[in-house]
C-alpha cells in the first residue's frame, strides 16, 4: 500500500516481488501496484520520447517537420496526467510560436490532397516568402510532394496527348 501511495517504481517493483514471493497474488493491492507500475512506465516512456523528438528539433524547419508527432505525444502525456511537466509545456509553447508556419504547411498538404494546381502554387509562394528567413528545409517534405504532383500532372498530359492524337 505504501509503495502505491508513493508511486515509486523501485518501491512498487520490490513490493510486487515480495507479494509474489510470499504467495499473496490474490491481493487487490498487488493488482493496483502492477497497474501503478505500468502507469509509471508509460509516463516515463512518453516523456522520454517527447524529449528525444524535441531534441531533434534544432531549427524551426525541423520543429515544423515534427509537429504532428509532438502533438500526438503531448496528447498522450496529457492523458497520463503529465500536462504540467516542463517538457510538455515547452513543446506546446514551441508549437504555438510557429502556428503560422503550421498553417502554411497544412495549406500545402491540403492543396496536394485536393490536387489543386492553383492552391499548390499559392501555398508554395507563401512558403517561398519565408525561405530567406528559415532556410530551404522549411516544409521540405511538402515541397517534395508538390514537385511529385506536378510531375504526375505533366505525365498525365503526355499520356493524354499520346492517346488522343
Amino acid at each position: 500500500q505504501e509503495a502505491i501511495s508513493c508511486m515509486s517504481a523501485d518501491m512498487l517493483s520490490h513490493a510486487i516481488r515480495m507479494a509474489e514471493d510470499t504467495g499473496m497474488v490474490y491481493l487487490d493491492e498487488l493488482k493496483k501496484a502492477k497497474q501503478a507500475l505500468v502507469d509509471i512506465s508509460s509516463q516515463r516512456e512518453v516523456l522520454k520520447t517527447l524529449q528525444t523528438v524535441l531534441s531533434r528539433c534544432d531549427s524551426v524547419p525541423h520543429l515544423l517537420a515534427h509537429t504532428d508527432t509532438l502533438d500526438q505525444l503531448v496528447v498522450s502525456a496529457t492523458a497520463l496526467g503529465l500536462g504540467g511537466e516542463f517538457s510538455v509545456q515547452d513543446t506546446v509553447l514551441r508549437c504555438q510560436r510557429i502556428k503560422r508556419l503550421i498553417n502554411i504547411r497544412n495549406d500545402i498538404r491540403n492543396a496536394v490532397e485536393l490536387c489543386s494546381i492553383s492552391k499548390m502554387h499559392a501555398a508554395i509562394q507563401a512558403r517561398n516568402a519565408l525561405v530567406p528567413l528559415y532556410g530551404v528545409d522549411l516544409c521540405a517534405e511538402e515541397v517534395d510532394a508538390v514537385k511529385n504532383m506536378m510531375r504526375m500532372f505533366s505525365l498525365n498530359s503526355v499520356v493524354l496527348n499520346e492517346v488522343w492524337w
